[in-house]
């Protein structure tokens, strides 16, 4: 089959895949990136897939950079194909979809930079670039993006936070009631604790009473080493979409303050303006009064002037 080419089209849609139910969507979601090559049949597909189930856009875009971390390093540029065919084919679909890949992108593309050879580091420069002619990223995005990939990190900020480079990005930040609705609704839909807590009880809980285990056959020691792995493995995802979680939270948190503080200032000036409003009636509702006086000075003029 066709190798990826960044710069095609995406091909036909799909349906909702294999009939996995709502709770199986993460691990299915898991199971195709384990499966995806670098054929545009499979980048595309994928792709699909995910408009099709653009409603899990927060959770898809959290379990693609966890996975993205944890794969080895010969298939990081896959990772970023799939977010290339995503950011491309899904907006007339769902801004929200972009949106989330996008947040994660923005970490996630320089730390797997950073391990790939020359010849991926070419071809992640030359998607940027396809973005940047097709105004798929904003021009602060390409610029912050391109900055980290030149600097080799993701977004380090000197005080050991992961929470100031994301605030500093004010390009990404809520601006207006409706995109803080967005994020609040983004927020309010997220269920990564529920994720992790299910699958740690699978894969992870088990293994923590290898304290008190009892080996009877030595070749039951490279089964249960494989599980151990399995579960570190686990626990490495769950932190990076933890901290992902963590770090969209503490964002809208900085970013409900510095609304709160701004519009504590355009409160104040509102209030000085009503009282501005309401001295300016009372001068026009005496300057009324007195020309009723007037009024009644002249008619009581005419009135004598009758007599």
């Amino acid at each position: 089959m066709d190798e990826y080419e960044p710069g095609a089209g995406s091909m036909g849609g799909v349906g909702a895949g294999n009939g996995n139910t709502e709770d199986s969507w993460p691990e299915s979601f898991v199971s195709k990136l384990e499966k995806l090559n670098e054929t545009q049949q499979s980048i595309n597909t994928l792709s699909c897939w995910l408009r099709y189930h653009h409603k899990r856009s927060k959770q898809a875009a959290d379990i693609w950079a966890a996975e993205a971390l944890a794969v080895p390093p010969d298939r990081h540029l896959l990772f970023v194909y799939l977010l290339n065919d995503v950011l491309q084919t899904a907006r007339r679909k769902s801004n929200e979809l972009c949106d989330d890949f996008i947040m994660r992108a923005m970490d996630v593309v320089p730390q797997m930079y950073k391990s790939m050879p020359p010849q991926y580091k070419e071809k992640v420069k030359r998607i940027i670039k396809i973005w940047e002619e097709r105004g798929v990223l904003a021009m602060p995005d390409l610029a912050t993006l391109r900055s980290r990939l030149d600097a080799g990190v993701a977004s380090a900020p000197s005080n050991g936070s992961t929470l100031a480079p994301q605030v500093a990005r004010a390009d990404s930040a809520p601006k207006g009631p409706g995109d803080l609705g967005k994020c609040l609704e983004s927020i309010a839909r997220s269920d990564v604790l529920d994720y992790v807590a299910r699958e740690e009880e699978k894969a992870v809980e088990p293994m923590l009473l290898m304290d008190d285990i009892s080996v009877n056959e030595p070749a039951e020691i490279g089964a249960l080493r494989q599980r151990a792995e399995h579960a570190t493995r686990e626990l490495d995802k769950h932190k990076a979409l933890l901290q992902g979680e963590l770090n969209d939270r503490k964002r809208l948190v900085a970013v409900l303050c510095a609304a709160i503080e701004a519009q504590d200032g355009v409160c104040s000036d509102i209030e000085a303006a009503i009282e501005q409003s309401e001295w300016k009636r009372s001068r026009i509702e005496g300057a009324c009064q007195r020309l009723d006086e007037i009024q009644g000075q002249f008619d009581a003029i005419a009135d004598m002037a009758e007599d």
